[in-house]
């Protein structure tokens, strides 16, 4: 026994040596392994805090300056920059709305249409509605202003458009789900070429302005035609003075008056439509009409003239004013 407790005892240091080495190796290992999903959340939460931190301690920015103005110059580059985008998407939006206003009038009057589009109402309305969200990708920042506009409460010539997309879709929608197709085919067609004729009057709005700013940056020694209001008046009059053109840029991007009715007449016709859609269905006794008599309805409302109407007279007035060297100052002027 005395012989193997000595035999024993010069091994304890060479376990704990092992030991020693072990434990090192597996620490070493934990080093150089990547982060649970707890510790990848912990960090997350560390940089997200000492960010809040870093963010509380800055400044608060000053408000920024309403009363500042673009420069007529780099107010004509920007807008110019703009139309070669919109004169391209007008034209690959003016295709696709070609091809919904064939597929639609060959279905309404039996003309000839390749496979099933001219019998089955359900084909022809989804090739309709993907033809329609085409065109609403085509022109998305027309949508986005008419969704932004119904957020903000100040809807629009493109929030109609919007919602006669929004009636077409729910169309589609019933008509693909109960296979119906007794109605007709959807009418899809109307918002796509709204968004189409949308894109076009940006692109004359946009040519305008470029035409004015550019006038007005090569202005020397320039006056101002004013319509004023004097004291004691009632009638407008118009004076003309030498006066800086400051604030020219900000009048001439102010709403025009076709906007403004839209503002106007948005709610009535929306409410006037869904009001109309619904005693229609309910005196013909048919209730799976509705959806279609909503989408035709909206779609009446959809004026193109509000987004095309006044930016063809804007470019064309700014064009022949700029060859004499004036400018125009948009809805105002």
């Amino acid at each position: 026994p005395e012989a193997s407790e000595e035999g024993e005892e010069p091994d304890e240091p060479e376990k704990k040596s092992k030991k020693k080495k072990s434990l090192g190796s597996v620490s070493r290992r934990g080093r150089g392994r990547a982060p649970g999903p707890w510790g990848k959340l912990v960090g997350l939460l560390a940089a997200a805090s000492i960010r809040r931190a870093n963010d509380l301690s800055q400044p608060d920015p000053e408000p920024e300056d309403v009363t500042l103005e673009m420069p007529p110059q780099r107010a004509a580059k920007h807008y110019a920059a703009q139309m070669p985008s919109l004169r391209l998407r007008f034209f690959a939006a003016a295709a696709v709305c070609v091809l919904l206003a064939w597929i639609t009038l060959s279905y309404d009057f039996g003309l000839p249409l390749p496979g099933s589009l001219g019998t089955n109402a359900r084909a022809t309305s989804l090739v309709c509605l993907i033809g329609m969200l085409s065109v609403m990708l085509i022109g998305l920042d027309v949508v986005t202003a008419g969704v932004m506009g119904l957020i903000r409460g100040r809807a629009g010539a493109e929030s109609m458009i919007v919602l006669a997309a929004i009636a077409a879709a729910a169309d589609v929608i019933y008509i693909a789900a109960s296979g119906d197709g007794s109605h007709g085919v959807t009418f899809a067609v109307i918002p796509a070429a709204a968004v189409m004729f949308a894109l076009r009057g940006a692109w004359y709005s946009c040519r305008a302005y470029a035409d004015s700013f550019l006038a007005l940056h090569h202005a020397k020694d320039a006056y101002a035609v004013t319509s004023e209001v004097l004291p004691g008046k009632k009638e407008r009059i118009l004076i003309k003075s030498r006066r800086s053109s400051d604030g020219l840029v900000r009048r001439s991007e102010e709403p025009s008056g076709a906007e403004a009715l839209a503002m106007e007449a948005f709610v009535p016709m929306a409410v006037g439509s869904l009001a109309l859609a619904l005693a229609l269905s309910l005196g013909a006794q048919d209730m799976k009409a509705f959806f279609h008599l909503f989408s035709l309805m909206t779609a009446l409302c959809v004026s193109f003239n509000w987004t095309l109407s006044f930016p063809i007279l804007f470019s064309r007035t700014a064009r022949h004013l700029m060859m004499r060297g004036s400018a125009l100052a948009g809805w105002s002027g």
